[in-house]
């Protein structure tokens, strides 16, 4: 359109050095991007120094009073936060799970009679720290304040399901397949699951048919699962399966 109402006016456009200029206005973007990031983590690395770990109570509880440890907006440590804030917000205790195994992290709220913090993901920094990312919807939340950590118990039993479905059609397809079935990656989201693994060949239509029915099988037995926890050699001794390349505590 620009070269069109140009050339009404009989006047040229320099689109070489239009395409050069935007690919250097492409790369400042991503500069800032990067170095946006690397302020955020910089930032959250030192939080975690000085606060340490979160006490994560999200496997028996989806509500509970916590108190406001830190709060980051852009990267900076802040006192407060006000409506309309973009946050991340640091708990002493939370319920929402982090995201970790390929599971997306909870959905909730923060809040208590004048606030109210739409939370819409939560990280894990330095292996213990939960960070949740939310935006203030009204009032005001400070550091120091006590609210009721709140997980979105819809999302989180659709994660979970979608989690022990994963776990599921692992073992279906080491049962079919054999144990050259190696887990490459996987994600449990509120929506889907996705399983990545390698094998030596591709997989016929038949035995994915087979992998199905078993899978369809286990789940309709509706056995109960169950949370414990112990040492990461004893789970191991119990049938756990550690993945490569996934990092995990001694717990």
């Amino acid at each position: 359109i620009t070269q069109d109402a140009a050339a009404e006016q009989n006047v040229s456009v320099d689109v070489p050095g239009f395409e050069l200029e935007m690919a250097k206005q492409r790369r400042q973007s991503r500069a800032a991007r990067q170095e946006v990031d690397l302020t955020k983590q910089a930032s959250l690395a030192k939080v975690a120094e000085s606060l340490g770990s979160t006490l994560f109570v999200g496997y028996h509880e989806l509500e509970v009073s916590s108190t406001v440890e830190a709060l980051l907006i852009d990267g900076e440590v802040v006192e407060e936060a006000l409506e309309g804030d973009e946050v991340e917000i640091i708990l002493n205790t939370t319920c929402f799970y982090a995201e970790s195994g390929g599971q997306v992290g909870d959905h909730g709220s923060l809040s208590r009679k004048d606030v109210h913090v739409t939370i819409t993901d939560c990280q894990k920094v330095s292996g213990s720290l939960y960070v949740h990312l939310g935006s203030v919807e009204s009032g005001k939340i400070t550091t120091g304040m006590t609210l009721t950590a709140r997980v979105d118990d819809s999302l989180r039993k659709r994660a979970v399901a979608h989690h022990s479905a994963t776990h599921l059609l692992q073992s279906a397809l080491k049962q079919v397949l054999g144990d050259s079935v190696a887990q490459k990656g996987s994600l449990v989201g509120f929506d889907r699951l996705r399983f990545d693994f390698n094998f030596p060949k591709p997989v016929a239509s038949s035995d994915l048919d087979v992998v199905e029915k078993t899978v369809n099988e286990w789940i309709a037995q509706n056995i109960e699962s169950k949370v414990a926890t112990m040492e990461i050699e004893t789970a191991k001794k119990m049938g756990a399966l550690a993945t490569f390349g996934e990092k995990y505590g001694s717990t």
